[in-house]
């Protein structure tokens, strides 16, 4: 499958766009459409440099959805994973109770599983991000909606 439009666009509402590096809430350099990959301080980017990495970022979470997804999904659920892959990282979408569950076709436990990734590791302890909270709740919303 392929991120859809809408999806692209979801991804974006969501992170935002900076032109210059920043960390974010847990410490990590970051540019563009929320890319974290060979970010340097005081660095900047050309809106169109950011697309490019942010069309990089999706097509790997793309990449891991459809390879370690065994059941079918809908355009919708599919957006809302390859969304929380490009947060949380492959590894973490690998290794997480959200794919268990879907594998298992427990299509409602994984959407729920979603709402459990809402914290981020600040000085050494994990603490809830208000920002994370709603992206998983936007993200598990438009996992169970279904497609008209």
């Amino acid at each position: 499958m392929t991120l859809s439009l809408d999806g692209l666009e979801f991804i974006k509402r969501h992170e935002g766009l900076k032109l210059e590096s920043y960390r974010d809430s847990c410490g990590v350099l970051t540019i563009g459409y929320g890319h974290t990959g060979n970010v340097v301080e005081d660095q900047f980017l050309t809106p169109d440099q950011a697309e490019f990495f942010l069309q990089q970022d999706t097509a790997h979470a793309m990449q891991a959805v459809n390879r370690l997804v065994r059941v079918d999904l809908t355009q919708n659920q599919f957006d809302a994973l390859v969304s929380f892959t490009f947060n949380v990282g492959v590894s973490g979408f690998g290794g997480s109770t959200v794919l268990a569950r879907l594998n298992r076709r427990d299509y409602d436990g994984a959407a729920d599983a979603l709402l459990w990734w809402d914290k981020g590791t600040i000085k050494g302890k994990k603490q809830k991000l208000a920002g994370l909270t709603k992206r998983r709740r936007h993200e598990r919303n438009l996992f169970l909606d279904p497609e008209v």
